[in-house]
């Protein structure tokens, strides 16, 4: 008698807690990005994504609101394999941490580059520090760089 009051007790707990859990996130609103690309040209702050989606503000908050209010679904960046960013928004990178996963690589850019193409060039030659070990003080970052359509990752 004792056992069944037991799992009574256990399948109503769960029946209760079931109907409490937290809303869910609809992935069909959800862009996810393997590349995201950080520049800082004339003091203001613009992100990209390999998606085509991008946004730019005074500071990184107001590029990131601006860069979910203008794609056409909510920019997922969890995803994100790599982080490209400009020499002039390297001191942007400690904020960067807290929009992107530990592992994710990180890597110099200079000048244009083609987004579209940089995530299968960075999955054949992938940037040696993440953004755990950039934390930890690995600082020598390579440098991302196209000429004449042709990308190379160079120390």
């Amino acid at each position: 008698m004792k056992r069944w009051l037991w799992y009574i007790g256990v399948v109503a707990a769960i029946a209760a807690l079931s109907g409490k859990a937290a809303a869910g996130i609809d992935v069909a609103k959800l862009q996810p990005v393997q590349v995201v690309r950080l520049t800082c040209p004339e003091g203001e702050v613009v992100l990209e994504t390999d998606m085509g989606d991008w946004g730019m503000g005074e500071t990184l908050k107001d590029a990131l609101k601006d860069l979910n209010a203008a794609a056409s679904r909510e920019v997922f960046l969890d995803t994100a394999d790599y982080l490209i960013v400009s020499q002039d928004c390297v001191d942007l990178l400690p904020a960067m941490m807290k929009q992107l996963r530990p592992s994710c690589s990180v890597c110099l850019g200079e000048g244009e580059l083609d987004m579209t193409q940089v995530g299968a060039y960075l999955q054949q030659h992938a940037p040696e520090v993440t953004l755990m070990e950039y934390r930890a003080g690995k600082h020598q970052l390579k440098t991302l760089v196209m000429r004449e359509g042709r990308m190379k990752l160079v120390s």
